[in-house]
């Protein structure tokens, strides 16, 4: 039986969620009955860890365009069309898989070549509607199939952007299962960087520097729970950049506003910031606290490496979030009301005893639900099953 030529695409290989979860699908997807072929932005740091599990081709950076300004603009979906265009000719899939939508006005223009395509639903945020009615429509109109990686998600595409329902399914993000204890702890001139002590309370959070992951909002927590706790050891930690490549964007007016209030209000000696690291789990680890400030959310996966790693979790309900951090095994907040999660991390501050049975249970709800191994099965039969239902032959140049 041949196997399935399947085109993922990604714009960028950045260290955040769709990234990671499209690397673990090509990782192991069966190859005996799938033949994987990535197409990925040339930035981020796990670009080469697609390169070692499929065969990868990269976007042009920057694109073949001779104009600039507004003329680039208008002219740079065109080129972009044309250059996508000769490379499914010559990659010859039987279906495209997209995980990433900055690419989805291109992808979109390609119509002649009748290819099944399914989009996997990260989120759709609020930023991304507001494209304007150009997006939605190439939005809507791209896929044969949607995957939503939350039932929140789904709910958004099928209410707000009008998919059917016959067109839409659920797999939610696995997870590659470790064992906590099998985590180093981070070295200590690490901590000492971040101005960490052995005796410190440690709160954590994991995100890009973005609005959408309300940094601002974990900083003003943290002002809040230092007035709350003067004399307590408390430090405060952000891991992750704002730029494709995970390091910090320190001139975004956002990221420096955010810097500004910290060194205003006093904070800078307990407020750290570590930018990108190639893995964050020892810090995760060495924390006693996670908080998931995020203004919008879809399925974050670093919930479910909190989760496993045994860290209490206190979070916003942002996007499907209160799917998976249910009350028996996290503290999750009924509105965005930085007092009320404030309140929450203070009551883990005060007995952290409190927590043990809770995170037990986070871990195990881990193990029995979301093993990225069985998840992967899932996605096998959903590929099979667009194509069976909307395939076509390869291109024939």
């Amino acid at each position: 039986m041949p196997r399935l030529k399947v085109l993922f695409t990604q714009e960028t290989a950045t260290p955040g969620g769709a990234p990671k979860v499209l690397l673990n699908l090509v990782t192991n997807l069966d190859r005996t009955r799938f033949e994987p072929i990535v197409l990925i932005g040339r930035r981020g740091p796990i670009v080469e860890k697609f390169a070692a599990v499929a065969h990868t081709y990269h976007y042009p950076e920057p694109l073949p365009v001779p104009y600039t300004g507004r003329l680039q603009k208008l002219v740079r979906p065109v080129v972009m069309t044309r250059w996508l265009s000769d490379k499914l000719a010559a990659i010859k899939p039987d279906v495209i898989y997209q995980t990433g939508y900055a690419s989805t006005l291109w992808m979109e223009r390609l119509g002649e070549f009748s290819l099944p395509r399914i989009l996997h639903a990260h989120g759709v945020h609020t930023e991304q509607i507001n494209k304007g009615q150009r997006f939605i429509n190439a939005f809507t109109r791209f896929a044969d199939h949607y995957v939503c990686c939350a039932k929140a998600v789904d709910v958004l595409l099928e209410t707000c952007l009008g998919i059917p329902r016959s067109k839409l399914s659920t797999i939610y993000n696995g997870l590659e299962l470790f064992e906590p204890d099998n985590i180093p702890n981070p070295m200590d001139a690490q901590l000492t960087d971040l101005g960490i002590a052995p005796d410190d309370f440690v709160v954590c959070a994991i995100g890009s520097m973005y609005y959408i992951k309300g940094m601002d909002l974990f900083v003003r927590m943290a002002a809040s729970l230092l007035t709350r706790f003067p004399e307590r050891k408390l430090k405060f930690l952000w891991i992750g950049g704002g730029l494709s490549d995970g390091s910090v964007n320190a001139s975004a007016s956002y990221v420096k506003g955010v810097f500004a209030f910290v060194q205003a209000a006093g904070l800078a000696p307990y407020i750290r910031f570590s930018g990108h690291v190639p893995d964050a789990r020892p810090l995760l680890k060495r924390a006693n606290l996670f908080a998931l400030t995020s203004r919008e959310e879809a399925m974050p996966l670093v919930v479910l490496e909190a989760m496993l790693m045994g860290t209490p979790i206190i979070a916003f309900p942002a996007g499907g979030t209160a799917e998976i951090l249910t009350p028996e095994v996290g503290f999750i907040t009924e509105g965005f009301d930085i007092e009320k999660l404030a309140a929450m991390a203070a009551a883990v501050i005060e007995n952290p005893e409190q927590t043990r049975d809770m995170t037990a249970r986070a871990r195990q709800k881990i193990r029995d639900h979301f093993d990225a191994r069985a998840q992967i099965l899932l996605f096998e039969d959903l590929i099979f099953s667009v194509y069976n239902h909307y395939g076509k032959p390869s291109i024939v140049t």
